[in-house]
């Protein structure tokens, strides 16, 4: 025991020497603290609405915004002039210029949002607005900067309002999944940074009063708590869009963060504060990040809200790879008695009126019912208050995507207060970045021109750019201030200006614990050095051996330590060793539960995480053992000498890397969600079965559950009492301590970081008790326990030995190299499939806390997890993976990188090298309950019921998948899933939906229209020709053309070719044309090859000419180029009032 102590105290030690360091650490003389990181994004913004112009113009639709602004009903809000905006600063088709300025001031981004009514209205395509955005793209890259795009920016059709009241209504997340996925279809391929809207937590207050104002709404229509929810919902669907399309990039939510401070101490006015933070912000971030909205919210609002359905947690949890965040000003806020009325904010709406007990002062502000004040307010405390708010509740990377200073006494050019607004924001930010180490990957002003201006028309320019819109010229020119934003671009780091000056706040509000406005002291670290001598090391090295690019490509570390901070090396540590804590014992319970020595279990969890801080770039990823590997392991070398676990390992390795190098890894894609529920509940069931054993002091050899719970039932009567207690006790201990982290207690007071520590720390505690206590009754019965105990340990580390590639021999019997590999059989494929399945749901869960501000990278994580297992191999390690009961230790404990590896690693090292005496009494009852307790919470029982009501093919998957693993076997269950899902998928390409119409051209000839749902591969071809052929047969018109519209075809092989040019002769026979209109340039060249004449293809606009032959010239008036010939709904034609004969759906 005393060593344990010395090992803690050692561990405690480093700790205070790690926090010494950081604290101690100066910056060099030559230091720039305002330096900004390589990778950081500068930039600029605009939106459609307010520069583009040209509102109806090329085909554009009345959006909403231009709706409501034509009324002339807002000039309570300083709306005066109606139609201001119409034109704007006319960017719509002087946008060159504009991206010209931006270059001039070497910005790297600029932002736009797209106008949804330019480009897609009730789902018809607007060429010439698509081309627009096309056209602005090529002209910001070509330029050398990076186009930011949003999606959304308060400008949906008017029509959606007229319909259903826009994000009133369920229906309006429908129609902007549509709309996001029609943008990501388009201009995915081009942009690689989004957002998904534009400040929905202010459009729903704000806009919900214009509608009132206008007369659009009622009070009882406008309500903000049900439009809040389906633009957090339609966010949602426009990320999992983006993902599903396999779109490569970052996309974000985007919020306005006005932080609240406390006005005092007062317990009242903090509550006040957090209130205000969580109802105003936390309604669209917390959704978008933790799944829900915060509970002080719902606690608050009470019945105003509705609650999320689990299905739409699950898919909001998550749903944002960063977040945009636009700030301005900050907020005062103190209790209030509810009987007092609340004063009028004109941008907060109907919002602060609910929150009828907190009273709100713009902080710096003369009027807090002044729009125009708030945005004049300088404040930076507001910038790093709202960083602050932002990395502690969420923990994702930020991006400052809106702050800029809105002038209206300096017109004109002539603006130098907006270089020094800028210069103190800047600095307020790169301070706050690195004394507490938050990730911001860039700032963009608002705005690149001066535009319109909600509330201020063009009273109030914030542009870096100034546009005449006094001489009505709107040309372009730079202000003063342009020499700030020049100067930042070429030196990397933020100019210092003369300290803006405004009014002074009528009261200083106080500052909250660990947000002290207060500029930092010396001793407050300012750099991004590291006190960790290996590190430094290595960025040495980095810097004299010039690594080339692609080997920091694949080595993440050496990307991100030059930037690696003393803040978050301690943050590391501290995570480091927790892990450590953690670990240990997981990694001897699943020793045991693979049925191999404990000592294998340490060896393969040191392993992990020495090569993951190398490879990795997930930092909240810990490799290690893990309850479904160990399962996995034990099914291929149960009853097998040990050799056979350590070749296992490193040919999971190998099929890692195998699966690498084919870029196989999307095959995990593959397999469903209801197999992977019912995959991950079975092997649960499967591991609390098999540890009824241990748990029981029972003894017999036993296969699969059934077996196991005869053998349980027959033994009844070998029951050891002294096992029986110690696991109960164990479980009982453990399900406690698993409690205590939802007991609700402040998480930054003593009592709320303490019960946190001990909930994380139950495994271990519960075997260091266990263990005590069986050593003091090992003294007390004269060297007797009345439980069964682990053992002998061999002290120290392993020896470093290749794998038995030249087989092995096990007392009389001998098991040449071919022999191993025929026993393990399909587990060499199985172990490394379900390893990656396993890393891969980590990733996607922490994809947005990569290092570095990056997304899952699949094949890093790949290369990672093979060499992991193949260093583990080495070291007589078991096969390996991530779990995600480490992932959330990780993050709880504030890790910030892989390097957290480094210091579970010793830890565990340490243990190995002086604690394995000490490990000889750990009772195997208490591992078995340290195994139960944990595999418990991977039964998924609610997905059962949801799958019942939604889709019974996917419970019967579910179903069969389950029984399958639980009476054949885990590996037999996965491949039987696999093939339900595959048959499933293969399907709709076998038999493909068709839609057959007889359809009348507007000169009267009558034609067949099929439309094929899919690709066109050879398994489908007999279905279109089945199925075309009935249906001219029901009809009676075996006589008419047969139009294949193949615009939707995406794909098309050889053999479905020659399928199709068949279909062609035999129509040809009766009388019949085969018309393939639309068909893509690919499939075209497929045809063509197969034998298909080119007089069986055309386009929409030469459909008439087809149907007619080739006498049509003579009789008829060929259309124009882009004219389209069939009727459009806008033309007053709806297809639905033709002569349309619908024959059949399939």
């Amino acid at each position: 025991m005393m060593k344990v102590v010395r090992l803690l105290s050692l561990a405690t030690a480093v700790v205070a020497a790690a926090t010494f360091a950081s604290a101690a650490h100066l910056p060099a003389a030559d230091e720039n603290p305002y330096a900004l990181p390589d990778n950081f994004l500068i930039g600029a913004g605009v939106s459609a609405i307010q520069t583009e112009g040209a509102w109806d113009a090329d085909g554009k639709k009345e959006s909403a915004s231009d709706h409501v602004l034509h009324l002339g009903k807002l000039g309570s809000l300083g709306f005066t002039d109606p139609h201001q905006h119409d034109v704007a600063a006319d960017s719509y088709h002087r946008y060159k210029e504009d991206v010209a300025m931006a270059k001039q001031l070497g910005l790297q981004v600029y932002r736009f949002s797209i106008s949804w009514g330019r480009v897609y209205y009730e789902g018809v395509r607007n060429e010439v607005g698509i081309q627009y955005y096309h056209n602005l793209i090529k002209e910001i890259k070509d330029n050398g900067m990076r186009p930011l795009v949003t999606v959304y920016h308060f400008d949906h059709p008017q029509v959606y309002e007229d319909e259903f009241k826009g994000w009133q209504s369920p229906k309006m997340v429908e129609k902007f999944e549509q709309y996001t996925k029609f943008i990501f279809s388009e201009y995915g391929s081009e942009v690689d940074l989004w957002v998904t809207m534009n400040e929905p937590n202010m459009y729903c207050p704000y806009f919900g009063q214009m509608f009132v104002i206008s007369g659009l709404y009622t009070e009882q229509e406008a309500n903000m708590y049900d439009c809040m929810r389906n633009l957090v919902l339609g966010h949602a669907k426009s990320y999992r869009a983006f993902k599903d399309g396999k779109y490569q990039g970052q996309i974000g939510v985007n919020a306005i963060i006005i932080h609240a401070a406390p006005n005092s101490t007062r317990p009242e006015d903090v509550h006040a504060a957090e209130l205000f933070n969580e109802v105003f912000a936390g309604q669209i971030l917390g959704p978008a990040v933790h799944g829900d909205f915060p509970q002080v919210l719902k606690d608050e609002l009470g019945d105003k809200i509705t609650e999320f359905t689990d299905d739409e947690k699950q898919l909001l949890r998550g749903s944002t790879d960063f977040i945009g965040f636009n700030v301005y000003y900050s907020m005062v806020a103190s209790y209030k008695d509810p009987s007092i009325p609340t004063p009028f904010i004109p941008i907060m709406g109907k919002l602060i009126e609910d929150l009828h007990t907190i009273n709100l002062a713009i902080g710096g502000a003369v009027d807090p019912t002044n729009p125009l004040s708030m945005f004049q307010t300088i404040s930076p405390e507001a910038l790093r208050d709202a960083l602050l708010y932002a990395w502690e509740h969420y923990k994702v990377p930020l991006m400052i995507t809106e702050n800029g200073f809105g002038d209206s006494t300096n017109v004109g050019k002539h603006d130098h207060i907006r270089a020094s607004y800028h210069s103190a924001y800047m600095r307020t930010m790169v301070t706050t970045m690195k004394e507490f180490d938050i990730p911001v990957i860039g700032y963009c002003a608002w705005s690149l021109i001066d535009s319109f201006e909600w509330s201020a028309g063009f009273g109030r320019p914030f542009g870096l750019v100034h546009v005449d819109y006094e001489g009505k010229t709107l040309d372009r020119s730079l202000k003063d201030s342009s020499e700030f934003w020049i100067e930042l671009s070429k030196t990397r780091a933020i100019p210092i200006r003369d300290e803006p000056t405004t009014p002074a706040p009528t009261s200083a509000p106080a500052p909250t614990p660990g947000t002290s406005t207060q500029p930092p002291s010396s001793t407050t670290p300012k750099s991004s050095a590291t006190f960790i001598s290996t590190c430094l090391l290595l960025q040495v090295c980095s810097a004299v051996l010039s690594l080339p690019p692609w080997l920091r490509r694949r080595v993440p570390l050496l990307a991100w330590l030059p930037s690696y901070s003393s803040g978050a090396a301690v943050a590391d540590l501290i995570a480091g060793l927790t892990l450590g804590v953690t670990m240990m014992p997981q990694s001897i319970a699943y020793a045991h539960l693979a049925n191999v020595s404990p000592e294998y279990g340490l060896y393969s969890a040191f392993a992990g995480g020495f090569v993951y801080m190398f490879l990795g770039t997930i930092r909240q990823v810990a490799i290690g053992p893990a309850s479904i590997m160990s399962i996995i392991t034990l099914q291929f070398t149960r009853d097998k000498p040990i050799p056979f676990v350590h070749l296992l390992t490193f040919f999971t390795g190998v099929g890692q890397f195998v699966m690498l190098v084919l870029r196989l890894g999307f095959l995990v894609d593959f397999i469903s969600a209801p197999v992977v529920s019912a995959f991950t509940s079975a092997t649960a069931i499967i591991i609390m079965v098999a540890q009824l054993r241990p748990l029981l002091g029972l003894s017999f050899r036993a296969h699969g559950c059934v077996e196991t719970l005869v053998g349980v039932v027959k033994r009844a009567a070998d029951i050891r009492p002294g096992d029986l207690t110690m696991g109960l006790t164990s479980i009982a201990f453990l399900v406690a301590f698993k409690g205590l982290a939802l007991v609700r207690a402040d998480p930054k007071k003593p009592l709320g970081r303490g019960l946190w520590f001990l909930s994380i720390c139950k495994n271990g505690l519960c075997l260091t008790l266990a263990t005590v206590a069986a050593g003091m009754l090992h003294r007390r019965l004269d060297g007797g326990v009345p439980f069964a105990v682990v053992g002998n340990m061999p002290p120290g580390l392993p020896a470093v030995t290749l794998p038995p590639f030249q087989g092995i021999q096990v007392g009389n019997q001998t098991y040449s190299f071919p022999d191993m590999m025929g026993e393990l059989g399909v587990g060499l494929v199985v172990t490394p499939v379900v390893a990656v399945l396993i890393n891969i749901a980590i990733g996607k869960a922490y994809a947005g806390a990569a290092v570095g501000g990056g997304g899952l990278d699949a094949s890093q994580e790949l290369l990672a997890l093979s060499a992991c297992n193949l260093l583990g191999a080495l070291v007589q390690g078991m096969p390996v993976s991530g779990a995600l009961t480490r992932s959330a230790v990780a993050e709880a404990s504030g890790v910030r990188t892989p390097l957290a590896g480094l210091y579970c690693s010793a830890l565990i090292v340490a243990a190995l090298a002086w604690l394995t005496p000490s490990f000889y009494f750990i009772p195997r009852p208490t591992l078995a309950a340290v195994l139960i307790v944990a595999v418990s919470s991977l039964i998924d029982v609610r997905i059962v019921p949801r799958l019942w009501r939604v889709n019974k093919r996917d419970f019967v998957v579910l179903v069969v998948t389950f029984f399958t693993c639980l009476w054949l076997g885990v590996e037999v269950g996965l491949v039987v899933g696999m093939a339900m899902d595959a048959t499933r998928l293969l399907q709709p390409w076998a038999r493909p939906s068709l839609d057959e119409v007889v359809k009348k051209s507007p000169d009267g000839h009558e034609y067949m229209l099929v439309r094929p749902s899919l690709g066109m591969l050879y398994p489908g071809v007999d279905t279109l020709h089945e199925q075309a052929t009935r249906a001219a047969a029901t009809l009676g018109r075996g006589e008419l053309a047969v139009v294949v519209d193949c615009s939707s075809v995406v794909c098309m092989d050889y053999s479905a070719a020659v399928g199709l040019v068949t279909l062609a002769d035999e129509l040809g026979e009766r009388g019949q044309r085969l018309i393939l209109l639309g068909a893509r340039p690919s499939a075209r060249s497929v045809l063509i090859e197969a034998g298909l004449d080119q007089d069986a293809f055309c386009e929409e606009d030469s459909l008439l000419r087809s149907l007619r032959g080739n006498d049509a010239d003579r009789d008829i008036l060929v259309p124009a180029p882009n004219h389209r010939l069939l009727p459009r709904a806008e033309d007053g034609m709806q297809l639905d009032n033709e002569e349309n004969h619908v024959a059949n759906k399939t």
